[in-house]
């Protein structure tokens, strides 16, 4: 089972996905492959935008695990769009693997950037 958090807390994002879906054997997974391009093409995303900071980021393939923590440091409706746009695909890889991801968005600021 892939777990997947996503939590926005005002101007600070936190991302944390961990574990294998078990669709199939590791190395053929299509789901797991999935969720990886998606996380990793928002992450890479996210990290050409001038004023969003990294304050960690951590891959550990080994267990396997991505954790990231960033800052916007002013509104940027750029990433606004491309947020919705992850949460999105998330939603309906989530849906489409009831029974390999796990999707926990928690935002604490409804309100947008």
């Amino acid at each position: 089972m892939i777990n997947v958090k996503l939590s926005k807390d005002f101007d600070t994002f936190h991302i944390d996905f961990s574990g294998h879906a078990g669709y199939s054997k590791k190395g053929t997974d299509m789901v797991c492959a999935a969720v990886s391009a998606t996380v990793f093409n928002f992450l890479i995303y996210v990290d050409h935008i001038k004023d969003i900071k990294f304050l960690k980021k951590e891959i550990i393939p080994e267990k396997p695990r991505c954790y990231a923590i960033f800052k916007i440091t002013k509104e940027i409706e750029q990433f606004n769009i491309i947020y919705d746009y992850f949460v999105f695909s998330m939603n309906l890889l989530k849906k489409n693997n009831p029974d390999h991801i796990t999707l926990n968005i928690i935002d604490k600021n409804p309100i947008d950037l």
